[in-house]
């Protein structure tokens, strides 16, 4: 009596791992995909923290106006990396050595702030594309697009009243 697996078994078992590979190598990208917006949520809430911060300082915003940029708040990531645009950031940015700078670059999206005055304008993030937007808060995909959600290419933007609203 021989002992082994004949050749059809094996390809058989070949056919399973191919099948189960089809369909899992599709979801696995999805779901890298979802998990580098995750960063976002969290870093527009502690960049409009420090906005709300800086306003009611008496010597920044004197209770009137937000930062002009999101370098004057002094926020930044581990990168420790700046841009003059957000598409700056994916070529890996420059070091940050002033106050001055526009976009903070994270690993998958550049961040920012604005000066609206005293005014509460809603943010809305297809407007980001153009790096005009005046909000509190702001994320746009500094990464190639199809690193991130397609839902995601636009970016994001945080409200004073932390409404987290992306597109």
């Amino acid at each position: 009596m021989k002992k082994g697996f004949t050749l059809i078994e094996l390809m058989i078992v070949i056919a399973i791992i191919g099948i189960l590979a089809a369909v899992a190598i599709p979801m696995y990208n999805d779901y890298t995909k979802k998990a580098r917006t995750s960063e976002v949520p969290g870093s527009l809430k502690e960049i409009v923290k420090n906005q709300l911060a800086f306003r009611e300082d008496p010597y920044q915003g004197n209770g009137t106006r937000y930062a002009a940029n999101i370098g004057t708040i002094g926020w930044k990531t581990n990168l420790n990396t700046q841009a003059t645009a957000a598409s700056g950031c994916e070529a890996g940015g420059t070091g940050i050595s002033t106050t001055t700078y526009t976009w903070a670059c994270g690993k998958y999206f550049a961040y920012g702030a604005a000066n609206n005055g005293s005014t509460e304008a809603a943010c809305s993030p297809t407007t980001l594309s153009g790096e005009n937007q005046t909000s509190y808060a702001k994320a746009a995909a500094g990464v190639p697009l199809d690193k991130v959600p397609a839902d995601w290419d636009a970016g994001a933007c945080m409200n004073v009243n932390l409404s987290l609203i992306h597109d």
